[in-house]
């Protein structure tokens, strides 16, 4: 993301109101946004920010910041006697974000679930477009363990339910805000699991959502969705199969062995469903008719452990599903962008 810092003339900020908060008496820069301005510290923001530092340090006609005038120099404009940069493009409110986490440690830390998506979107966006190092690193970490890259993780934090940046994990669509997030910030290390993640969703919903993505990404997310339902189906069309090619294999101590008399039930109910968690070994075995006795411990988990292997399988496969590289490049990329 590119930052983009101009001058703006003292006519178009004269409407804008100064920040209750942020209006520091000792503040020796103002920055405009479209709705206010905040008076502030070069220092503060050079410390946390190349971009602010380059900015700060460009020479200029009176050794101060702003804009390149006609002599070669820079000729800042001022407002009320200080340096005004205009941040152009940025809201007010996501700036209000971004500087209360730089001044307030308080404000922002990685382990605060209760986050609005609205805050968590507005400071990625912006630490990654001004270069705040450390409040991305801990955004980027915060993302990580909300959204876990690998399967047993990941789907227990699904099973747990709870929330997730203030919303319920398992209904609200999330999924579709934090996809449109990490494009736009390069963070495409969660790429994988969020396209994955918005797969679960009706075709509709994922229309609606997506409107505001570009063409290409959600032609991605559309082809992939499609090959994760072809492989899951497959499984359950198999499923049948797996009962019947292992009577013999679970070491099943019945005279009778239970999968001779077994058959699952409904499973067009799990079909095109696009969420392996729906068809998790110890659920799918839930649906398993067998005769009077039941399945016996042997052959419970012997099915279970085989539904699961072709689970992991397929997990394996998502990132492909999307034209990514595998897992394993994506928690490496993790881990050097958290180091």
């Amino acid at each position: 993301m590119d930052a983009v810092i101009r001058r703006e003339s003292s006519s178009t900020t004269s409407n804008l109101k100064p920040h209750d908060v942020l209006w520091f008496f000792d503040g020796n820069v103002v920055l405009a946004t479209d709705s206010m301005l905040f008076k502030v510290h070069k220092g503060v923001l050079s410390f946390q920010s190349s971009v602010f530092k380059d900015l700060f340090e460009f020479p200029t006609i009176d050794g101060s910041c702003g804009e390149a005038g006609a002599y070669g120099g820079i000729s800042p404009e001022l407002y009320e006697g200080v340096h005004l940069v205009t941040l152009a493009g940025d809201k007010g409110t996501d700036v209000e974000h971004l500087l209360r986490a730089a001044y307030e440690r308080q404000y922002y830390y990685r382990d605060d679930n209760d986050i609005s998506i609205e805050v968590f979107t507005a400071l990625l966006c912006l630490s990654t477009k001004y270069d705040f190092k450390h409040i991305r690193s801990d955004l980027i970490k915060q993302m990580a363990k909300s959204i876990p890259l690998d399967q047993s993780t990941y789907e227990l934090a699904c099973n747990s339910g709870g929330k997730i940046f203030n919303m319920d994990r398992n209904v609200s669509n999330h999924p579709f805000t934090l996809l449109q997030v990490v494009l736009e910030t390069d963070v495409d290390v969660f790429l994988p699991i969020l396209y994955y993640a918005c797969c679960s969703f009706y075709m509709d919903v994922i229309l609606a959502e997506t409107r505001s993505l570009a063409r290409g990404y959600l032609d991605t997310l559309l082809i992939g969705k499609e090959k994760l339902d072809n492989r899951m189906n497959e499984l359950i069309a198999r499923l049948p199969d797996i009962l019947h090619d292992n009577i013999g294999n679970t070491g099943c101590l019945r005279i009778v062995k239970c999968l001779s008399t077994s058959r699952f039930s409904n499973l067009f109910n799990v079909m095109n469903l696009s969420d392996l968690n729906f068809i998790e070994g110890s659920r799918m075995v839930t649906r398993i008719v067998s005769g009077s006795a039941g399945l016996c411990d042997r052959c419970r988990t012997f099915i279970v452990n085989a539904i699961n292997e072709e689970r992991r399988r397929i997990w394996a496969a998502i990132p492909s599903f999307f034209g990514l590289p595998g897992w394993y490049v994506h928690r490496t990329r993790l881990e050097e962008l958290l180091s």
